[in-house]
C-alpha cells in the first residue's frame, strides 16, 4: 500500500512540475514543429554537435538507429568547453534537463542563465531540447526527444587506463581504450564517429529486415461493390457480419496508420499494401519503401477470386513476393503510439513477441448463427489440439502482429485442408481460420513465439464511454499501440466523429512519406 501511495504522489510531482514548465516554455514563445520525430531527433543531435564542433569537443555516438533518442559522449575534462556550447545552444532556444533525476529536480531549464551554469557544473549527464508543439498547443516536444550529452571520464584501473561513462550503455559503462577507439558510422543518414566497440552485433539486438504488411480495402469504390454484389448471389449461409457494408468501410485510418509507422518505426525497411484492386486516392505509390501487392499476386489458386474473406487474405500474405523473414501484420485501424524499437517485436533468436489477451473465447462448435471471430478460434483450437494435444482459449490483442513468413509456410503444409477450406470462401465463414491467429498459438507450441509485455490501448469509438480514454491517449502519449475500432454496442451512443478526426490531426499531424 506504502508503495502505491509513494507511486501516486511522485506521479502527482511530476505532472506538477510538467505543467510548470509548460508556462516557463510559453513565455519564451513555442512554435509548432513540421518534423517527423525521427527528423526532429535528427536535427537535435545535428544541432547539439555543431555546438561541441564549435567549441573543440570530440564527441563520439553512444545510441544506435533503433535507439529512441540520442546520445553522445564527451571528455569529462572538456567540461568548460561542453558548457559555452550548451550556453550556445541556450541562446538559440534549448533547454536542458537532467535525465537521471526521477522526481525532484527534473524541471527543465534554460541553457544560458547564469544559475543553469550552476546546475550543469554538477551533472553527468545532461538532456538537450528544443521545446516546440507538435500538432497543437497540447502536444510538447521536450526531452522525449533530446539529445543526451554524457560526460566521460579517464581512470586507471588495477595499472589500465580505460573510459569511463556516467551510465550504462549497450556495451559497457567501462571500455579499454582499444574498445574505445573512435570509428566512422552512419546514423540515419549522417556520418558520424562511435566507439568501436558500439559497432559490434550485441546478443540483445536485433538486426535482421522486418517489413509491414497492410490489407486495406475502399468499400464505398463502385466497381468493387459490383462485384462484392455478384459474389453475395450465391446459397451459401453467412453470418450476417461476415457481408455488413461496415467490415469494408475506412475512415481514411490507413494514412494516420502508416504516419504512426513512419514516426515511430523508422527502421522498417519495407511497407506491403494488399488491396483488391484499389489504391487510396493520396497514397504515394513511387515511394521506393512502398509496395502495393494485388490479391491475384498471391492467391494460388484463381478461383479463389474474387475474394471478400480477410480470413482468407491474410491467411495468404506469406505468398508476397520478397517479403521479409521477419514481418508485422498491421490492421489499419492499429497505430504505433510512441517511438519503438525492434526487440519490442522479435527476440535477437528471431522468435516473435505475441500479446495474448486476458479475455478467453468461447468453448463448443462452430456455428453460422454465431459471431466470425468466435468460430475462428474454435477452428483453431481444433486443429491445435488434434496436432498437439493442447487447448487454447485465450484470445489475441488488437496490436500491431508479428510474423514469421518460413512459420507461415510451415503451417500451410501441415494444415492444407484448413487453408484451402478457408481461400475457397468469399465472405468469412464459420468454418474457416486466419493465419495470423493460428501463428500465434502454433509458433508458441513450436517454439517460434513467446508472450511478452506490450504496452497498448484499445479504444472502441463507437462506445462514448470510451471517450475519456480517447482524450487520456492523447494527452499522455505513452502507449507503443493502440487499436481505434468501430465495434457497435447496444445501447450506446458512438464518439462524436469529428472528436475522432481531430485526435488522429493532433496525434499525426505531419504527412508522411507515403502521402503524395
Amino acid at each position: 500500500m506504502l508503495r502505491k501511495g509513494v507511486g501516486a504522489a511522485r506521479r502527482r510531482y511530476l505532472e506538477f512540475e510538467r505543467a510548470r514548465d509548460r508556462k516557463r516554455f510559453e513565455r519564451v514563445g513555442l512554435e509548432e514543429t513540421t518534423l517527423r520525430p525521427v527528423e526532429i531527433i535528427r536535427e537535435t543531435f545535428r544541432a547539439v554537435v555543431e555546438a561541441l564542433d564549435a567549441e573543440g569537443v570530440e564527441w563520439w555516438l553512444i545510441s544506435t538507429e533503433t535507439d529512441p533518442k540520442s546520445r553522445v559522449g564527451v571528455h569529462h575534462d572538456d567540461r568548460h568547453l561542453v558548457l559555452q556550447a550548451l550556453d550556445g545552444l541556450g541562446q538559440s532556444g534549448y533547454w536542458g534537463s537532467n535525465p537521471r533525476a526521477r522526481a525532484v529536480g527534473a524541471r527543465a531549464f534554460e541553457l544560458s542563465r547564469a544559475k543553469s551554469q550552476r546546475i550543469l557544473a554538477s551533472l553527468d549527464v545532461v538532456a538537450v531540447f528544443k521545446p516546440h508543439t507538435f500538432g497543437g498547443p497540447d502536444a510538447l516536444v521536450t526531452s522525449s526527444y533530446a539529445c543526451d550529452i554524457e560526460f566521460w571520464a579517464t581512470e586507471e584501473i588495477n595499472g589500465r587506463e580505460y573510459v569511463v561513462a556516467p551510465r550504462e550503455n549497450r556495451a559497457a559503462a567501462t571500455l579499454s581504450l582499444d574498445d574505445f577507439a573512435p570509428t566512422v558510422t552512419e546514423w540515419h543518414g549522417l556520418t558520424v564517429k562511435t566507439p568501436n566497440v558500439m559497432t559490434r552485433r550485441m546478443l540483445d539486438d536485433v538486426r535482421f529486415d522486418i517489413d509491414v504488411v497492410y490489407t486495406w480495402v475502399d468499400g464505398s469504390d463502385p466497381e468493387w461493390r459490383a462485384r462484392r454484389a455478384r459474389a453475395e448471389g450465391t446459397e451459401e449461409t453467412y453470418h450476417p457480419e461476415a457481408t455488413m457494408d461496415s467490415r469494408f468501410t475506412h475512415r481514411d485510418e490507413l494514412r494516420y496508420s502508416m504516419r504512426s509507422l513512419e514516426y515511430f518505426a523508422p527502421w522498417v525497411r519495407k511497407v506491403y499494401l494488399v488491396t483488391d484492386r484499389q489504391v487510396p486516392s493520396w497514397l504515394n505509390t513511387e515511394n521506393p519503401r512502398l509496395e502495393v501487392v494485388d490479391h491475384t499476386a498471391i492467391f494460388t489458386r484463381p478461383e479463389d477470386l474474387p475474394c471478400f474473406n480477410s480470413n482468407s487474405i491474410i491467411s495468404n500474405l506469406h505468398h508476397i513476393d520478397g517479403l521479409s523473414e521477419h514481418y508485422i501484420y498491421m490492421n489499419d485501424d492499429v497505430f504505433l503510439g510512441r517511438l519503438v524499437t525492434p526487440e519490442l517485436f522479435f527476440l535477437p533468436t528471431g522468435a516473435a513477441r505475441i500479446s495474448p489477451s486476458n479475455n478467453r473465447r468461447m468453448f463448443g462448435d462452430p456455428s453460422a448463427d454465431d459471431e466470425p471471430h468466435f468460430n475462428i478460434t474454435r477452428n483453431i483450437r481444433g486443429l491445435i489440439e488434434d496436432e498437439f494435444g493442447i487447448t487454447v482459449s485465450r484470445a489475441i490483442r488488437h496490436t500491431p502482429h508479428p510474423q514469421i513468413r518460413s512459420v507461415h509456410y510451415e503451417m500451410e503444409e501441415r494444415f492444407a485442408s484448413a487453408y484451402e477450406n478457408t481461400w475457397s470462401h468469399p465472405f468469412r465463414h464459420h468454418t474457416d481460420i486466419v493465419s495470423d491467429q493460428l501463428f500465434h498459438y502454433y509458433a508458441q507450441i513450436v517454439g517460434k513465439a513467446m508472450p511478452a509485455p506490450f504496452p497498448y490501448t484499445y479504444i472502441n469509438v463507437m462506445d462514448g464511454r470510451h471517450a475519456e480514454r480517447l482524450d487520456a491517449l492523447l494527452a499522455q502519449r505513452r502507449r507503443a499501440a493502440f487499436c481505434i475500432n468501430d465495434a457497435p454496442v447496444e445501447g450506446e451512443d458512438p464518439i462524436d466523429p469529428q472528436r475522432v478526426q481531430e485526435f488522429f490531426d493532433s496525434y499525426f499531424p505531419v504527412r508522411s512519406s507515403f502521402e503524395r
